[in-house]
Order: C-alpha cells, then sequence, then structure tokens
C-alpha cells in the first residue's frame, strides 16, 4: 500500500514460493590408534574414535559399531545429537597377545529430523610381531674335580624359558 503526491491510495499485492530443498545428513568418523604394532606378547592397544557432524543441521547418532568390543563410552555416544561442525571422540582398549595382523572397522550412523540417514566407516590394522623363542642352559657337575683314577660325576642340566610365550 501506498500513496501518491495527489494523495491517491495505491494498492498491489503479489505472491512467491520459495521451496527448501532437504539437505541429506553426512557424518566422518576417524579410528586411530596409539601403537600399530607390539612384540609378543603383545598386549593392549588403544584406539580412538573421532565422530564429525559434516551435515548443515543437526544430526543424531542412532549406531556406533566395531569389529572389536566398545568401551561405556563409546556406546554412551548413540543417541547423542550433534550440532553442524561438532566433534566428539572416545576411546577404547583390546588386548591381542598371538601373533598376527588384527584388521578392524568401526561404523557410525546417523539421522537427521527428517529421519535421513548417513553413515561412515574407518579401518585401522595392528600387529603383534613374532618374537623367536629363548633359552639359557646351565650345566653344573658334582663333583667338579677327582683325584686320578677319577670316578663318577653328576651332571646337571638346567634348562630355562627366558622367551615370552612356552616353548616344547
Amino acid at each position: 500500500t501506498a500513496i501518491d503526491d495527489d494523495g491517491n491510495d495505491l494498492l498491489d499485492d503479489d505472491d512467491a514460493t520459495v521451496t527448501l530443498t532437504d539437505v541429506l545428513p553426512s557424518v566422518t568418523i576417524a579410528k586411530g590408534v596409539a601403537i600399530h604394532t607390539l612384540a609378543e606378547p603383545g598386549g593392549p592397544f588403544e584406539f580412538t574414535l573421532t565422530i564429525t557432524n559434516t551435515s548443515v543441521e543437526d544430526v543424531q547418532i542412532t549406531a556406533l559399531t566395531d569389529d572389536n568390543l566398545l568401551s561405556a563410552q563409546c556406546a554412551a555416544l548413540i543417541g547423542t545429537w550433534l550440532t553442524p561442525g561438532q566433534v566428539v571422540s572416545c576411546t577404547y582398549t583390546v588386548t591381542h597377545t598371538d601373533a598376527g595382523v588384527y584388521p578392524n572397522t568401526a561404523v557410525v550412523e546417523v539421522k537427521d529430523d527428517e529421519n535421513n540417514p548417513a553413515s561412515d566407516s574407518d579401518s585401522e590394522s595392528v600387529e603383534v610381531t613374532n618374537t623367536p623363542p629363548t633359552v639359557t642352559l646351565d650345566k653344573t657337575a658334582e663333583p667338579s674335580s677327582l683325584p686320578e683314577p677319577g670316578g663318577e660325576f653328576t651332571f646337571t642340566l638346567t634348562v630355562t624359558n627366558t622367551s615370552s610365550e612356552n616353548v616344547v
């Protein structure tokens, strides 16, 4: 509504339509490990999962899985809402004692407020390297000397396993 310089009322209207396009959510997960390799007998490997909301809107973590058993700290992230750009992380420990390579994958699943899903995965491998067995051998004689013509000596052999695992 307007009034011109002669005092006449002017009226006009118009419609405009706007459309909001639903943008699908996106998320990233990065799996890291503090130490990639341990010699036998192996031991604990500490993994870190870092989840980033790369969406333009909030997303909710609906699932977090791994080839390994996750810690309570990691499991507690399920149900968490993340704002755009927000990063959350958790750690867990897995013990491997036998020589070998242990690959594993973590997967995060999220949804936005329209229930559109997204997911991402990342993998890491750790290794327990084989350590060759070692033993020590001690030999003693009793008695350690005899006058001529000699006689009977008793020898004792003591084998000690100095390896990190059983030997046969």
